[in-house]
């Protein structure tokens, strides 16, 4: 399933704690808090975002490939191994 847009929208919003447009708990929801979150600490721009086995996604940036996935409130992300 493409994310992509929904981590966008999350990347580029301005209050996500309040912006979040999805219903709680969907792959939409868990994309845009991504985003945000990926934002917040200074990632490069992702190209596309989907969603991936389980409760995670894979996110693709020019340079490189996470897998980001849920962990209590936080959301935490490692390098997609090959």
């Amino acid at each position: 399933m493409d994310l992509t847009s929904a981590f966008l929208d999350g990347y580029n919003s301005q209050d996500p704690q309040i912006d979040n447009p999805y219903i709680y708990s969907s792959p939409l929801w868990l994309a845009f808090r991504a985003g945000s979150q990926f934002a917040k600490y200074g990632t490069s721009t992702p190209i596309k975002c989907r969603s991936s086995r389980g409760y995670t996604l894979r996110v693709f940036s020019h340079a490189n490939e996470w897998i980001a996935k849920p962990d209590n409130t936080l959301l935490s992300w490692e390098f997609a191994r090959k």
